[in-house]
């Protein structure tokens, strides 16, 4: 999947590959690795629209973070930035500032692609494999914290796979938690590992704390972001249920430990054609065990429209097997 973001992303068929940092010792000090990376992270300018409940529009100039992943000038940063987005602009580590569109943004990630506009070629970095990093590892994270430029801070891993609910903005429930100081503005922006690469997109923070910030995952980065490059959205395949870890009741009723129990069928899809029912457990999708509802939405995740899966659901005692074909999953609002 990393070699297919690099194809997808290169704008240039002659790369001269991502930044390298050089040998350092990070026990002494991380400026060689800031000077090697720092010139791919970007300030993200955005002149955005609001209408309150009055009717009345509003203008506001905001900045957050970004980063560049392709010598052409692609940049990816927060879907979240660019909110009612009217005018967009990038600032460069060089002070330079130069206009950019939006190549494709998703809400439920939210993640987004840009696309600078301006000759290259740009200093690009690597992404990195988020499923390799350890809670503990130390990690910097660059960004545009408060507009104040680009700026760095160094923490740790705290813990990773972290579930939030923080807004409607945050639906993933595969942060990596970090003590690296994340304030606004730094959303967008890269975390680094100590080589280089980058294993998560800074995102979100509680209010309050400062030593709590939380990074949406590089796998998932290179995993969504060929198709915002190249179609300007994620297809995702969908049943059309809504289910949620089973009570208590519902296991000794069940006579299960684990599973999704149906909620809600939406008419008119998949789930609906298949029969299944609301109080159905979904224990298995094709081998794999679910024992909940954010279960099953990650083992749909990867699933594209018309792909074939095999549900295993019991229903009154009984196991039985339902087959069918997923749709696109209709764009939230």
């Amino acid at each position: 999947m990393l070699a297919l973001l690099t194809a997808v992303l290169a704008a240039s068929p002659a790369l001269a590959g991502p930044i390298e940092v050089p040998d350092y010792d990070p026990a002494r000090s991380f400026a060689p690795l800031i000077d090697a990376v720092a010139p791919a992270v970007v300030a993200v300018k955005a002149v955005t629209i609001t209408t309150g409940d009055d009717g009345i529009e509003t203008t506001k100039n905001s900045e957050g973070s970004g980063f560049l992943v392709s010598e052409g000038g692609r940049v990816l940063t927060n879907a979240h930035v660019l909110q009612n987005v009217e005018k967009l602009s990038v600032r460069l580590w060089d002070g330079r500032e130069l206009p950019a569109t939006v190549l494709g943004a998703d809400r439920d990630v939210d993640i987004a692609v840009l696309q600078i506009q301006g000759k290259g070629p740009w200093p690009w970095l690597a992404l990195g494999d988020s499923e390799g990093a350890r809670t503990g590892d130390r990690v910097l994270a660059l960004g545009n914290p408060l507009g104040l430029g680009i700026s760095a801070t160094a923490g740790i891993v705290s813990a990773k796979g972290r579930v939030l609910n923080l807004d409607k903005w945050y639906r993933s429930d595969d942060f990596i938690q970090t003590d690296a100081a994340i304030n606004q503005g730094n959303s967008g922006g890269p975390l680094f590992d100590l080589d280089g690469h980058v294993v998560g997109m800074n995102t979100a923070v509680i209010y309050g704390v400062n030593t709590i910030g939380f990074a949406i995952p590089s796998n998932l980065l290179a995993q969504v972001t060929p198709d915002l490059a190249e179609n300007g959205r994620i297809a995702r395949g969908f049943l059309g249920i809504h289910a949620t870890r089973m009570s208590a009741d519902e296991k000794e009723a069940l006579g299960l430990e684990t599973g999704a129990v149906i909620r809600r069928i939406l008419p008119d899809t998949p789930a609906a054609a298949a029969g299944l029912r609301v109080g159905d457990a979904v224990v298995k999708l094709d081998d794999q065990p679910i024992t909940g509802g954010r279960d099953l939405i990650a083992a749909l995740g990867n699933r594209r429209p018309g792909e074939k899966v095999k549900l295993e659901v019991v229903r009154d005692g009984k196991r039985r097997k339902v087959e069918l074909a997923l749709v696109e999953k209709p764009v939230s609002d």
